[in-house]
């Protein structure tokens, strides 16, 4: 898990959604002390985390993405607006959908593309 997020916000998520977090990398800007998209971010968590070959990097920014991609992650555009709709229409996407998406490389699942910066 790559997230900026400060104390506050990630105290509050490890407290709410504690299966989040469990058996997961986690990489937290207030943590290691850098954000995304910046150089030591991304390779403070190639130093700390050398196997990461097979990591799946999700973000709805691109420029983040562009870093991601620039630092070997495979990565996909979440598309917040997309998400948003769906949350408010009381509609889910379906986690199999996202790991659909995710393994079989499918650009037209609901919610998310690919990102081909």
């Amino acid at each position: 898990l790559l997230s900026n997020m400060g104390p506050e916000h990630i105290t509050h998520l490890r407290g709410a959604v504690p299966e989040m977090f469990k058996d997961t990398i986690q990489h937290i800007s207030c943590e290691v002390g850098a954000r995304k998209p910046t150089k030591l971010f991304f390779q403070s968590f190639i130093l700390d985390n050398s196997a990461f070959e097979g990591c799946v990097y999700i973000d709805d920014i691109e420029d983040n993405l562009r870093a991601g991609k620039k630092y070997s992650f495979t990565v996909f555009g979440f598309n917040l607006e997309e998400h948003v709709k769906l949350s408010m229409s009381k509609q889910k996407i379906e986690l199999d959908r996202l790991r659909n998406m995710i393994f079989n490389l499918n650009p037209n699942t609901t919610g998310s593309e690919i990102y081909h910066g």
